[in-house]
């Protein structure tokens, strides 16, 4: 998996033991590139959400079922606008 992370730094509290991050700030050219890309990616996938759509309805009635529990996942992802979002405390790096 590739793991792309906005933050230039990092280091342990020493009160309380959290993990505190430096951001880039919102007008950096490095984040408006990355807000680019992404907004480049939902362009490509427009145009590709209606064979998506068909596709995981029809894996519902697939016999299969991690192809039924993909379907399902794809679903809620796509109508409650579910994101992929990486806790940055869980991840040992």
């Amino acid at each position: 998996m590739l793991l792309q992370v906005t933050w230039l730094a990092s280091w342990t509290e020493n009160v309380q033991g959290q993990t505190k991050y430096i951001m880039l700030n919102a007008a950096s050219k490095l984040k408006g590139e990355k807000d680019w890309m992404k907004y480049e990616t939902a362009r490509k996938l427009h145009k590709l959400i209606r064979n998506i759509r068909n596709n995981y309805r029809e894996d519902w009635k697939s016999k299969e079922m991690k192809i039924r529990q993909r379907a399902v996942a794809l679903y809620f992802i796509d109508k409650v606008c579910l994101r992929l979002s990486v806790c940055l405390d869980s991840l040992s790096l």
